[in-house]
């Protein structure tokens, strides 16, 4: 089950319990607001604006770094089977996208 989130912006933000577990460790990795449970890392329950534009700007500079390769091996778990290094990027810039368009969240 995922959550319901509501933006800022009314953009709509879609996120699953893997997404929610992944946006936690890259959220975590680059320095930006997460939640800890149990479990490890999970995606914040809100964030403002400013704390979105901050952590987008971090998850770009992280994918300009190699370090992205041996956090994906890392994480791959959270995909499929046959994902690879695109799919985890491509994941990453539409979180970006998302983020971004959100102007903020608050999950309720």
């Amino acid at each position: 089950m995922s959550r319901t989130i509501v933006t800022n912006s009314g953009s709509s933000f879609l996120t699953s319990i893997s997404s929610e577990r992944l946006i936690g460790a890259i959220c975590k990795e680059v320095g930006g607001k997460y939640f800890e449970d149990f479990d490890g890392p999970v995606m914040a329950y809100e964030m403002t604006s400013d704390e979105v534009k901050e952590v987008c700007v971090e998850i770009k500079n992280f994918l300009t770094r190699e370090r992205y390769f041996r956090f994906f091996e890392k994480h791959k778990h959270l995909f499929s089977k046959d994902a690879t290094i695109y799919t985890f990027v491509s994941f990453v810039e539409n979180l970006v996208n998302d983020l971004r368009d959100s102007e903020g969240y608050d999950c309720i």
